[in-house]
């Protein structure tokens, strides 16, 4: 028979077995440095050794207790199986930002989160990869969904070993996934209306509205704009539209490398600052990105208002931005301008921002100065804008002194300079 005073060990072993306890935990980044975040409950861990393998599930507390183990070395490993749902652009940016060591990682752990390759190191590629993820290009990575930290032990006979292990999300470098406030959260966004009926754009300028047209089966912009001067290091969108009215063609121009995909109505749109060091530094009402579709051949006059259904804006250090975007609604089956025309401003009298309407025939480069009454250029604005109706541009006279101004609208088309006047009463 056995002594009265041993116990028996579950796992076969003639002494008190030993046991190993602990907690997992979705980590976060506080001053540059690992700390637990959130309690991962339901992850199986295994601690193991040459000859015993032995499981426990951790708690709701995250914890977890591997109890009758016999005295050696083991590993401890945890083993989560939920699927990547927290990783944004933003992760891509700060992938690029840890490896070119402008905002270093903080730890081995954060860094193997970021390498979603798999191979060892974090670079560009990494980078690019979650960018791609994030708008379904790719459909997971190398190292597959969840990272999880291991660590090795020695436990005698009777004795206890505390271990704490961090497991996060493939690719979710910024380590927020385990906040309340997840990175899928919807980007602010207002749209601004078309108008038809001459003089709309002052009757109806207490709804910021204004006029914009496309014809049916040909190609048209839609400006998304950001509604507040920011520097951007990252951003993205999904955006839903009616794929029965128009067709998605891409993107304006190639001034930065912008990422999308597009299927079934829904519009995803990707960008990061790829060095970590060529932030986009914009102003209010300057364009985050135009988009570019194709007017259904057979439509007739609707309006076309792509919706933003996720998205975010975040600065140069990969931080979260409390900004967000106007989008241009179109009229698809009005043609464009045959000619420029200035079709005034509002509000008027203005106290801060007025918006300058205008008819354009085609896209071209707009200047817009604006002087006093002694003749003085108080202002010089130029911009880029899209063919149509009722294109509209915003000036700030929140600097301005009470009085009368004159502002000068100047475009070129086909080699020609065309200018208009107009003029502003700013009150305070």
């Amino acid at each position: 028979g056995l002594a009265s005073d041993r116990s028996i060990n579950p796992l076969g072993t003639g002494d008190a077995g030993a046991e190993i306890a602990g907690t997992v935990t979705y980590p976060t980044v506080e001053n540059g440095s690992l700390v637990d975040g959130q309690a991962l409950e339901g992850v199986e861990v295994e601690a193991s050794s040459d000859d015993t393998t032995a499981t426990a599930t951790t708690d709701g507390s995250g914890n977890f207790t591997i109890a009758g183990l016999p005295a050696g070395d083991y590993d401890v490993e945890a083993t989560v199986t939920d699927s990547v749902e927290n990783v944004s652009t933003a992760d891509a940016l700060r992938a690029v930002r840890g490896f070119a060591g402008i905002d270093p990682f903080a730890g081995s752990f954060q860094e193997q989160v970021a390498d979603v390759n798999g191979n060892g190191t974090v670079n560009a590629t990494d980078a690019l990869v979650i960018a791609q993820f994030v708008l379904g290009n790719v459909d997971g990575f190398d190292t597959g969904a969840f990272v999880t930290e291991s660590e090795s032990v020695t436990v005698e006979g009777g004795s206890e070993a505390s271990i704490g292990l961090f497991a996060a999300e493939a690719g979710d470098v910024r380590l927020n996934g385990g906040e309340s406030e997840s990175s899928s959260a919807t980007l602010a966004s207002s749209t601004i209306s078309p108008q038809t009926g001459a003089g709309a754009a002052v009757t109806q300028a207490s709804n910021s509205s204004s006029n914009a047209g496309a014809e049916s089966g040909k190609v048209f912009e839609v400006p998304v704009r950001i509604d507040r001067s920011a520097e951007i290091g990252a951003y993205q969108m999904a955006l839903e539209f009616s794929p029965e009215k128009a067709s998605f063609e891409g993107i304006k121009g190639a001034g930065q490398d912008v990422l999308t995909n597009a299927a079934d109505g829904t519009v995803k749109v990707s960008w990061f600052d790829q060095s970590g060091k060529s932030s986009l530094d914009l102003r209010d009402g300057s364009d985050l990105v135009t988009l570019r579709f194709k007017a259904a051949d057979d439509v007739e006059s609707t309006t076309f208002a792509p919706e933003v259904v996720s998205g975010e804006i975040v600065g140069a250090d990969a931080a979260p931005l409390s900004a967000g975007v106007e989008i241009q609604a179109v009229e698809i089956g009005t043609p464009t301008p045959d000619e420029f025309a200035l079709n005034g401003n509002y509000p008027n009298p203005v106290r801060g921002q007025a918006t300058i309407d205008m008819d354009l025939p085609s896209r071209t480069d707009v200047t817009i100065e604006v002087y006093n009454v002694l003749g003085q250029r108080v202002q010089t604005m130029e911009r880029t804008m899209s063919a149509g109706a009722g294109q509209t541009v915003k000036i700030d006279g929140s600097e301005f002194a009470s009085g009368q101004y004159f502002y000068r609208v100047k475009a070129n088309f086909q080699g020609e300079t065309t200018q208009e006047t107009g003029r502003i009463t700013v009150v305070k």
